[in-house]
């Protein structure tokens, strides 16, 4: 059984225009009344994500993946949530998993950066960080994050010429 597509609009829309709590209190009757249907959890998971609901993310995330589990972006969505609350070790295993599934996914690449650099594996994490960099050019965090764990490990020239080649790069952001 499935929820109305006027309903799954619905909650899109909030979504897309980042009403959280609008998505929230949809999600919830949603999932309510369709727990078999994975997108509601979805969306629950990342809206209570953005809203740093932290345990009510990684609930409605691993839903989702279990609804889903060839979903990458939902085992990347679920070690972001995991990541918030401190369990480092299963966001890491969150992230190989939606890895696996899909090597190029720039989220679970960047997370998995974020959580080795938790856990005290820089070579790891800047490597991971490295591939997030390379999967997409575009966006800046992999290359902020490779910048600070540099400049937190006191390799400060490596840092430094990271940090003029992002300006140079990136001279509007």
């Amino acid at each position: 059984m499935h929820p109305p597509e006027s309903e799954l609009l619905m909650l899109l829309d909030h979504f897309q225009n980042g009403q959280y709590d609008q998505v929230i209190s949809l999600g919830r009757i949603l999932s309510s009344k369709f727990p078999a249907h994975p997108f509601s959890w979805k969306a629950l998971g990342v809206a209570h994500q953005m809203k740093g609901n932290t345990i009510e993310a990684v609930a409605a995330n691993t839903t989702f993946v279990k609804l889903n589990p060839k979903a990458s972006e939902g085992f990347s969505n679920l070690a972001a949530s995991l990541l918030s609350a401190g369990k480092t070790n299963e966001a890491i295993e969150s992230c190989k998993v939606a890895l696996s599934l899909k090597p190029d996914n720039f989220e679970a690449c960047l997370n998995l950066g974020y959580a080795l650099r938790a856990i005290g594996h820089i070579p790891d994490a800047l490597q991971a960080l490295e591939q997030a960099k390379q999967l997409n050019t575009d966006d800046l965090r992999a290359d902020l994050k490779i910048c600070e764990i540099l400049t937190a490990t006191g390799i400060f020239k490596k840092a430094e010429d990271n940090y003029k080649e992002l300006l140079l790069a990136h001279p509007m952001n």
